[in-house]
This record gives structure tokens, C-alpha cells and sequence, in this order.
């Protein structure tokens, strides 16, 4: 189907979390405006599931992070979705054994204290590898503090990722939403003009505007902003005329996605004594493990999480690997009772999406500051917008809302004058 509208103020190419952020920005100041979308959904990275276990399951983001500076927050609340904070419970889990509470708590002790570690590093200007700002003791548990504070939080090991840009993003309270955070994001971008399997393949800037070729046609523009992930611009998914400068070009290949992988399960209520919304994670030594929710909001899905290499190699495995991985892991940690009440299960695998590619952005040692050049215009009428371009919220949905916010009220001053 070719596009129905061929001229338009504002092109937005991506309704993700950045490009619905941008449109509600500028359909109300009265631009015209096309969002351009490669697939047949909105939400990106930030997707709900109801229909694989008859209740929400996050493909993507979970959480709000940040809850007391992120912006969607109010918007959750002023749609009247039902968002709760995350009291963190934890329950420490190995093979064949129940830790004591004294092992929980020395884990626990032993993930902040490497946390604190690497902000204090960050503060003193290190922009080093994260891994090597991990104290050497408890030696114990270092390799479960390297899964948890790399591969699970971040995507990547910490050998990976530069101390700065880990030092700097902001903390506070995490909350859930109980409906699912991608149903939040696809209720903000309800009404929108988004034109569907619309997959842009290059973008031409010139004195009078911008000329944007996508698979439903030719669209002209005077200004377009690109809120795809960073992994497409830097697999040349998009051609871009005149050529992206050294800078840009250099920052979308250093802040590549970071793999991880989610993987539900539903699971018979009664199997496992254990609290809605626990966050499980491993005593073992290996970093190549999983981590679990449990009983996502009182329901019986299951999330079961793992980052890094192992997320990047099980992907690459495919669904049926993933699950079956994740599976003898929740075996090994909560008996073989759990086997036979799993009943149904999914698996997100944003690496084989080529659309996006992967999780969230991560800057590695040394490239921290990568993240300022996304933030620059090209050619004075395309302008790049979504987590990636974030310093402190990077790799989450507020980041993602706050830049493409941004980048629309500086589209607007353009088109105004």
C-alpha cells in the first residue's frame, strides 16, 4: 500500500518509545506529522504480550526505572494504569541446595559494595573497563556480582563497559506496571499517524527538506527525526545522503546493543513457595546462568533472564535452545517438581530482529562520551532521538521518551523559525 500522505513537516521514522514521545509533542503543537514504521506494531523494544499465557508478558522493558525523574510515570498514573513499586524481595537459589540466610546476605552485600565500586570510579573520571573497579573480595562471590552488575543489568560482561557511562545512569525506585509497560507506551501512541510496514532504506537531505524512500514510497518532509535503534543505522540499514559524519558514524557503531534475553514460562501456582515478584538469582560461580521474576504481578508467569555472551549464543541457538536451557535451570534450582507445572513458555530474541537487533545501547571502556554525538544534527534537518542519545536514563523507556521529546521541541523551533 503506497503512502497515503506524501508531504509533511515532520517525518519520524520509528513508533517506539522515542518516536511516540516525538509525534504526541508535535501533533499537538499542529504539525503535520507521519510516523514511519517498519513493522506492523508500535512499542519497539517496549512490547506486551497478552495472548501466549492469557496474561502480560514484557518481550521488552519491565520496569520504570527511575521512578522519581522518569517521565511516563505520571502518565501511568494519569491513565489510571495500575503501577506499584518493586520492593526488590530476593531469594538466593543453587542446584540442589537451599543457601542460608547468612549466603543471601552476603550476596547482597557483595553486589552493592561492587556497585558502589564502580559509581565511586566513575566519580573519580575512570572511564576504564567496569570490571576492573570490582574489589578482588569477597572472592567467593565475584563471578555472581560479574552476571549480576554486567551480563543481567547491563547486556554485556563488565569487560565491556566503559565505567562512566555505568557511574552516571540514574538510580532510584523501579516500578511495575501491572497491565504490562508496553501496553502503557502502545496506549500513548494510540491516535498517532503512523503509517505500518513503512521500512526506511534511505534518507536524502537537501536545501528545500528531506526526501525519505521507505517500502510503502516516497515521502518529503522538512525535517525527519530517527528514532531507530542504533544497531540498524550501524548495520547501514539506512542510507543517509549526504553520508553521516565521521563523529555519528563512529558513535553508531560504538553504542551497539547490548543481547538479552527474556524467556516466560507459566507456571501451576503452589509448585513454588515464593512471594510475588522475587528476583532470583544464582550462588553458582557461573557467569553462564540465569536469573528469575517470579509470579509477575501476582500472575503465574515467570520471567527467566540471562545477558552477555550466554543471551548473544542462545539466541543465536534459537527459541526452542533458550527454553530448554532455562528450563533445566529452573529445574536445578527449585527441583524436578517444577518441570511437569510448566505449561506454556516464550522467548523474546531481539537479536534476530532485524529491525532492532538487540537490547539496549551500551557504551564500552573508553566511549562514554559516544553518546553526545547521537545528539547532533545531520546535514541541519535529520536528527537522531531514542536511549541511546541519553546520559542518564540510557537503556530504558524514560531515557528513550525524554530524548524524543528533545529532539521534536528542537524540530519545532526549525519549523517555526
Amino acid at each position: 500500500m503506497a503512502l497515503a500522505q506524501r508531504d509533511v513537516d515532520v517525518a519520524i521514522i520509528g513508533a517506539g518509545t522515542a518516536g511516540i514521545a516525538a509525534a504526541r509533542v508535535l501533533v499537538r503543537a499542529g504539525l503535520s506529522v507521519l510516523v514511519l514504521e517498519a513493522s506492523s506494531r508500535l512499542g519497539g523494544r517496549c512490547f506486551t504480550d497478552t495472548i501466549t499465557f492469557n496474561a502480560p508478558f514484557d518481550h521488552g522493558a519491565h520496569w520504570l526505572h527511575a521512578a522519581d525523574k522518569n517521565p511516563l510515570v505520571k502518565f501511568g498514573h494519569d491513565l489510571g494504569f495500575a503501577l506499584y513499586e518493586d520492593q526488590r524481595t530476593l531469594r538466593l537459589a543453587a542446584p540442589d541446595r537451599l543457601p542460608s540466610e547468612e549466603e543471601t546476605t552476603a550476596y547482597r552485600n557483595a553486589v552493592e559494595t561492587g556497585e558502589a565500586s564502580i559509581i565511586a570510579a566513575a566519580e573519580r573520571g575512570d572511564d576504564g573497563a567496569a570490571a576492573a573497579s570490582l574489589p578482588r573480595e569477597p572472592a567467593e562471590w565475584r563471578q555472581a556480582v560479574s552476571f549480576r552488575l554486567g551480563a543481567f543489568d547491563i547486556g554485556r560482561p563488565l569487560s565491556e563497559v566503559s565505567i562512566l557511562d555505568f557511574g552516571r545512569v540514574a538510580s532510584g525506585p523501579d516500578l511495575f506496571c501491572r497491565t504490562g509497560l508496553g501496553t502503557l507506551i502502545a496506549t500513548l501512541g494510540r491516535g498517532l499517524p503512523i503509517a505500518f510496514n513503512a521500512a526506511v532504506s534511505a534518507i536524502t537531505t537537501g536545501d528545500e527538506g528531506v526526501r525519505i524512500e521507505t517500502a510503502q514510497g516516497t515521502l518529503n518532509a522538512r525535517i525527519a527525526i530517527v528514532t531507530v535503534a542504533t544497531d540498524v543505522i550501524a548495520k547501514g540499514m539506512i542510507a543517509f545522503t549526504p553520508a553521516l559524519d565521521a563523529q555519528q558514524t563512529a558513535a553508531f557503531q560504538t553504542l551497539k546493543l547490548s543481547d538479552f534475553l527474556h524467556i516466560g514460562f507459566e507456571i501451576a501456582s503452589g509448585v513454588v513457595d515464593i512471594a510475588d515478584d522475587t528476583h532470583v538469582f544464582s550462588a553458582t560461580r557461573d557467569e553462564r546462568t540465569f536469573a528469575a521474576l517470579a509470579r509477575s504481578g501476582g500472575s503465574n508467569v515467570w520471567y527467566v533472564a540471562t545477558g552477555g555472551i550466554f543471551a548473544r549464543e542462545l539466541e543465536a541457538a534459537g527459541k526452542e535452545t533458550a527454553v530448554s536451557y532455562a528450563r533445566d535451570w529452573l529445574i536445578s534450582h527449585f527441583g524436578s517438581g517444577i518441570g511437569p507445572a510448566i505449561r506454556r513458555d516464550a522467548a523474546t530474541l531481539w537479536g534476530r530482529n532485524p529491525y532492532i537487533g538487540g537490547a539496549w545501547s551500551v557504551a564500552p571502556p573508553g566511549q562514554a562520551r559516544a553518546r553526545t554525538a547521537l545528539r547532533e544534527w545531520h546535514a541541519g534537518r535529520v536528527r537522531f532521538a531514542g536511549e541511546a542519545g541519553h546520559d542518564t536514563m540510557w537503556g530504558t523507556v524514560g531515557g528513550a521518551w525524554e530524548s524524543g521529546q528533545e529532539a521534536a521541541r528542537q524540530a519545532l523551533t526549525i519549523v517555526r523559525g
